[in-house]
């Protein structure tokens, strides 16, 4: 189904090799997983299987790719969609529409397909993801997870040889990891389907797949079954930054019974309270409440972790947080001020916002200027200093000459981390930051958020990733349906959602 001989790649502009010396071949039906560091070639082959390189990413390629006996640099790529079809690591970046079900629909309509087929294949497709309830919802209404479930379904819906899924479990909640799981699963068992997906989260794919490949700068390190990699030579895996399934948190103590009704606990005592959200409701103009009655507190110091499930309104209350969105109901308090009453220079000092996908706060051409944007753009001093030891600390310092769109999604995220704490705000609110990040890259990311919170500065971060949560936050608060359900230790919290 997919051979590819002695393949290399350089983008433009690039002296070293983003893909060195690639060989191998996927026969029909395999499901094979690719993992590896952030920056490590993993989207780049991917998109060398579906046509986008060398079709629309121009380089100096060496060596050739074939997809179902043809070479990928001789089909044009419309015509390769009928054979690949693709999920993108950031979803928002294939849509096309304004509605779920529209976007769904939409290649099958292009491709000409009757309206009956389509009806069909489209409701299969949303099904098949659990969105059947929001096939009528604006596409900028959902959450990330919300998203990427479409995607997936856009994918699904074309029923293609060959699935390409770059990090397709990213934005999950654990539910919807499993879901996804499950269906590339069936679909590879029951369609025959060639399934090539990308992940760090070798827990949520690693073990349903036929091989696990390993790559480290450019260059296929391993390939072989996943049981005898993540076994066997595990150590290999862990020297490589990666996180070995079973051995971080996967095997959680599970204490006490879910209780029915919001369980609160008391967290550690740090500083003065930087935060204050009392009461906070909040719903969009389709009538849709994200919030409901949303209370807590968060002091100089603390971390605090937010989780719930896809929809349940946390990045919502991040973008309410940072001034995007106003309450309908209640108040926010940054250090003792009304939210509503900071002028955006003292905002943007005060509160610091990583949104979930990156790529909607960068914009800039080098990852320095990205970096610098901030605090030029407010007139104030720059720190020098503060600069080198963020580009150093989030492993950007050999990037930083590079356009920021250039780089990997896991990288990109960190670039848009560096941007925010360069202006040093007191509170930092993180929307899911392990996103597209390795278990090595996401410990040093995690490492400076602990060493910022010992000089003082509050931590909000929103995650799915209940070993980062156990790991570094003092307490977790978990949301559904707008409501604050559990306010507690990690681990209490963990065994509260029965995970």
């Amino acid at each position: 189904m997919i051979k590819i001989e002695n393949f290399s790649f350089w983008y433009s502009g690039q002296n070293k090799p983003s893909l060195d010396r690639i060989n191998f071949q996927i026969s029909a039906g395999e499901f094979v997983v690719i993992a590896g560091r952030s920056g490590c070639g993993k989207t780049t082959l991917l998109n060398c299987l579906n046509g986008i390189i060398p079709h629309l990413l121009t380089g100096r390629a060496e060596g050739q790719v074939i997809v179902a006996g043809q070479p990928v640099a001789e089909v044009p790529v419309h015509r390769l969609s009928l054979k690949v079809g693709t999920l993108l690591q950031n979803p928002e970046a294939q849509f096309f529409t304004l509605t779920v079900r529209d976007e769904v629909a939409f290649g099958l309509e292009n491709l000409g397909f009757s309206p009956d087929i389509i009806r069909e294949r489209v409701e299969a497709a949303l099904i098949a993801v659990s969105i059947q309830d929001l096939a009528d919802s604006f596409l900028g209404e959902l959450s990330g997870g919300q998203k990427q479930r479409v995607a997936i379904a856009s994918v699904l819906a074309m029923q293609p040889q060959v699935l390409v899924f770059d990090e397709p479990t990213s934005d999950l909640d654990p539910a919807g990891k499993r879901t996804v799981a499950g269906l590339l699963k069936k679909l590879q068992a029951d369609l025959k389907t060639t399934i090539i997906v990308v992940e760090h989260d070798l827990a949520a794919v690693g073990p349903m797949a036929n091989r696990l490949v390993i790559m480290n700068e450019g260059k296929i390190v391993l390939d072989d079954l996943p049981q005898r990699i993540l076994g066997e030579k595990s150590q290999v895996i862990r020297s490589l930054g990666l996180k070995v399934p079973g051995t971080m948190e996967e095997n959680h103590v599970r204490e006490g019974t879910p209780e029915p009704v919001c369980h609160v606990e008391t967290g550690r005592n740090t500083g003065k309270a930087v935060l204050n959200v009392d009461n906070v409701s909040f719903t969009y103009k389709n009538g849709r409440q994200a919030l409901n009655g949303v209370s807590l507190e968060l002091k100089a110091g603390e971390f605090l972790a937010v989780a719930g499930s896809n929809g349940a309104g946390k990045s919502t209350l991040a973008y309410l947080l940072a001034g995007l969105y106003q309450p309908r109901k209640g108040r926010i308090l940054i250090r003792d001020r009304e939210l509503s009453q900071l002028r955006t220079v003292e905002l943007a000092q005060e509160v610091g916002l990583l949104f979930q996908n990156p790529d909607n706060q960068l914009f800039c051409a080098t990852i320095e200027k990205e970096v610098r944007f901030g605090l030029q753009n407010f007139k104030l001093t720059e720190a020098g200093e503060v600069i080198i030891w963020l580009l150093n600390s989030l492993g950007l310092a050999q990037l930083s000459g590079r356009h920021p769109q250039a780089v990997s999604r896991g990288q990109r995220q960190r670039v848009a981390l560096a941007a925010v704490l360069a202006l040093q705000p007191k509170l930092l609110v993180l929307d899911e930051p392990s996103t597209g990040q390795d278990w090595g890259h996401l410990q040093e990311m995690m490492n400076l958020l602990a060493e910022l919170r010992q000089r003082g500065t509050g931590i909000l971060m929103i995650s799915h990733d209940w070993d980062v949560i156990t790991g570094y936050a003092d307490r977790v608060i978990v949301l559904e349906q707008g409501r604050v359900i559990f306010s507690g230790t990690p681990r209490n919290g963990l065994a509260y959602c029965g995970l």
